[in-house]
């Protein structure tokens, strides 16, 4: 069981919670991936024994505690096998973007030091060796795996290796060594919180990318108090995983929140068919960015065009007598009376209901618009049909997230919400927002100045960001102070 104080303290590791819930629910399905047309489930111990497979590999290669490996792929359950097979040997993950060229996979990865990197297919995997091959090359590069070896018989042999030698390597690795598995096990025993696991590299829009050194503690307090604000608690919890896993937000839900909730995470085929893949498996948490939010207002709304004249005109009173309704809730929140709680259920039943099942996310208990700010008539139109959609503030060198909108208050426009209980704030004389909190990272890597220049005496990390106060305690996001 997870103890609510100790969680809002981020006082776990993630491979623990891993190791946790094998133990209490290892029959059951954690992940799912869809395998020629059927989705196909893998349990919590599935997940947990190749998690160990991948660490033992990783052992018999070499690796030790402050090593890192880079890992550049779309999202496949591999991902998370190297990810937390990785941190259970203290070695740090590097996530890297699927788009990035192969210039910005070089820089990451010499920067990094990275001893080891996965890959997810033969683009990913060409990118590697021309890193590897071009300028000053990759010099600390040493072993390369890639998950799907379509296109990649014909390269230079052990070049790459597929990813399932490298848990074939810890199998031998085990039975080889007999302490081996102990080893292992004290190694997950020895972790705690306040060590780096992950780094995160920012854009470098004013300079070449940094590395956020980002801890367990970060991680499991910004997803367990993005879970208390927004009432997901003891909720059910299964998602659609499809933004990049080295992006902060798309790590802290779909492994991070996954950790804590013991739900289920499915793994989009693609980018292009989130929408469908939500409409087949019903999430009940769901992050969009802005563009796939519209994308399912258009594509709804484009339905409607096609349908009947008597469908209009009950889709059009419908969203008009909503709009009514959702401004009232907007004002008021959970404070509205029964006679407008009494006509949304008539309208729920008329139309939303179907609105909603059209979509996938009729079973859906929490909403979020991550990663830039989104249309509020986009906001408005899933709130009349009742999907409130939330939006929050936060940054990479905060764990993510700090202030996130609160279901049954008030809704100020262009709000992020209050901040998540454990985040402390303060405004500079010019507006910056200072945040402090157990998300606050512990510097960018080899970046002494740049460390210094964000984090402030006391633990104060300096956003950089100018925000306005609204209702006394909620901010809103103006500008960059730079």
């Amino acid at each position: 069981m997870l103890d609510h104080e100790a969680m809002l303290r981020g006082d776990a590791t993630l491979p623990g919670l891993l190791r946790m819930r094998a133990q209490e629910r290892g029959d059951q399905v954690a992940l799912r991936e869809k395998v020629q047309g059927v989705w196909r489930g893998r349990t919590w111990k599935d997940y947990y024994r190749s998690a160990r497979r991948a660490a033992l590999g990783l052992m018999s290669l070499g690796l030790a505690r402050g090593d890192r490996i880079v890992i550049a792929s779309e999202d496949v359950p591999e991902w998370f096998y190297a990810d937390l097979g990785a941190q259970m040997i203290g070695v740090q993950v590097v996530g890297i973007y699927p788009t990035n060229p192969w210039p910005e996979v070089q820089y990451i990865a010499a920067h990094c030091q990275g001893k080891v990197a996965i890959t997810g297919d033969q683009e990913q995997t060409d990118k590697v060796l021309d890193a590897m091959a071009n300028g000053a090359g990759l010099p600390h590069m040493q072993h390369l795996f890639c998950v799907d070896m379509k296109g990649l018989r014909k390269y230079e042999a052990g070049r790459p290796h597929a990813f399932e030698h490298l848990l074939e390597l810890g199998d031998q690795f085990a039975a080889a060594d007999p302490q081996a598995e102990r080893r292992l096990d004290d190694s997950i025993a020895s972790l705690v919180p306040d060590d780096t696991n992950i780094l995160v590299y920012t854009s470098g829009t004013t300079g070449p990318p940094k590395g956020a050194m980002l801890t367990h503690r970060n991680f499991v307090y910004g997803a367990y108090a993005y879970a208390t604000s927004r009432g997901m608690v003891g909720k059910r919890f299964e998602s659609v995983c499809y933004l990049p896993l080295c992006h902060v937000a798309e790590r802290g839900y779909s492994t991070v929140l996954h950790l804590l909730t013991g739900g289920i995470v499915n793994f989009a085929e693609s980018i292009d068919t989130v929408a469908s893949n939500i409409r087949e498996i019903g999430p009940t948490f769901f992050l969009g960015v802005p563009r796939i939010w519209e994308k399912l207002q258009q594509g709804f709304e484009f339905r409607m065009k096609d349908s009947g004249r008597v469908q209009q005109a009950i889709y059009r009173a419908g969203m008009k007598r909503g709009r009514v309704l959702s401004d009232r809730r907007a004002e008021k929140g959970e404070r509205v009376g029964w006679r407008d709680r009494l006509e949304f259920a008539f309208w729920h039943l008329l139309l939303f209901r179907n609105m909603q099942r059209h979509m996938g996310l009729n079973r859906s208990h929490t909403r979020m618009c991550g990663g830039a700010s989104v249309s509020p008539e986009t906001l408005k139109f899933f709130d009349i049909m009742g999907l409130p959609v939330g939006q929050g503030y936060g940054l990479t060198e905060a764990g993510g997230l700090g202030f996130v909108q609160v279901p049954g208050r008030p809704l100020i426009a262009g709000s992020c919400g209050p901040a998540m209980p454990g985040t402390e704030w303060r405004l500079g004389e010019d507006g910056e927002i200072f945040v402090r909190s157990p998300g606050v990272f512990k510097g960018y890597l080899f970046d002494d100045k740049g460390t210094g220049d964000i984090l402030a005496a006391g633990g104060w990390l300096a956003t950089g960001d100018i925000v306005e106060v609204h209702g006394g305690d909620e901010v809103a996001g103006v500008g960059r102070k730079k």
